[in-house]
C-alpha cells in the first residue's frame, strides 16, 4: 500500500475511536444501554486509539528512514482525534485509581442526612447503590476526604435553609423535595458526560452560632 492510503486508514481509524468515545457516553446518557456497556464501548475506543498512534508512530519512523518526514504532515494531523480521546481515557483512568470505591460521602460521618422516603422509593425502583452510610464508607471517606465538614452559618435556621435552596437552583441540580419543617432539601445532579446521577441530601439545623449545614452525596449507579 502506498503512503497515501496509510495516512486514509490511520485517519478513518482515528475518526472512528472518536465516534466510539462519543456513542459511549451518549448511548448511556439516553438509555440505549447500561453505564457498564458505555464504560466497555470506552475503553475500545481507547485500545483503538492507541492502535491508531502507534501505527501512525510506524508510519513516522518509515518517513525518516526514507528521508520523507516532510510529507508527514497530514498523518500527525489525522492522528488528533485518537490523541485526544487517548488523552481524556487516560485522565479518567488515573483519577478513578486515585480514588477510594465509594458512592456515599457526607460531611457528617457519624449521623449523616437521610434521604426521604419519595427519593428512596425511586432509588429503590431504579435499582440504585444502597444508601447505607457504613463505618467503612466513613473510614475510607476519612482517608480520602478529611477536609469535609459542616458549614457552621451565622444565619438563623431560616436564612440558611433558604440560601441552600437558591445555592441548589443555582447549580442547576433538579430539585426533588425542600422542607422547611424538618430542614431537609433534596436534589439531584446529573453529570455531562455520561448522565450519571447523584442524590443530594442538605440538612439544615439550629446550632449555638445560628445554624449547621450538613450535606450527602450518593450515587445512584458505580462506585
Amino acid at each position: 500500500m502506498t503512503d497515501k492510503t496509510y495516512t486514509r486508514i490511520v485517519g478513518s481509524l482515528s475518526l472512528a475511536s472518536a465516534f466510539l468515545l462519543l456513542v459511549s457516553a451518549l448511548g448511556t446518557r439516553l438509555n440505549f444501554w447500561p453505564y457498564t456497556t458505555g464504560i466497555l464501548l470506552s475503553l475500545a475506543a481507547f485500545v483503538l486509539a492507541m492502535g491508531v498512534l502507534l501505527l501512525a508512530l510506524g508510519l513516522l519512523v518509515r518517513a525518516w528512514r526514507r528521508s520523507l518526514l516532510n510529507r508527514a504532515g497530514p498523518l500527525v494531523f489525522y492522528t488528533l482525534p485518537a490523541l485526544l480521546v487517548t488523552l481524556l481515557i487516560s485522565r479518567m483512568i488515573a483519577v478513578s485509581s486515585s480514588l477510594p470505591p465509594i458512592h456515599n460521602v457526607s460531611t457528617d460521618w457519624v449521623n449523616p442526612p437521610q434521604f426521604s422516603q419519595m427519593l428512596t422509593s425511586i432509588r429503590s425502583a431504579e435499582g440504585s447503590n444502597d444508601l447505607s452510610y457504613t463505618p467503612e464508607i466513613a473510614q475510607l471517606q476519612r482517608q480520602a476526604y478529611s477536609d469535609l465538614s459542616p458549614i457552621l452559618s451565622g444565619g438563623t435556621f431560616r436564612q440558611s435553609f433558604d440560601k441552600a435552596l437558591r445555592t441548589v437552583n443555582s447549580l442547576g441540580w433538579t430539585l426533588q423535595t425542600a422542607n422547611p419543617r424538618t430542614g431537609l432539601i433534596e436534589a439531584t445532579d446529573t453529570s455531562f458526560w455520561f448522565g450519571f446521577r447523584d442524590d443530594i441530601a442538605i440538612r439544615i439545623q439550629d446550632d449555638s452560632v445560628g445554624s449547621r449545614i450538613d450535606l450527602r452525596s450518593v450515587s445512584r449507579v458505580g462506585r
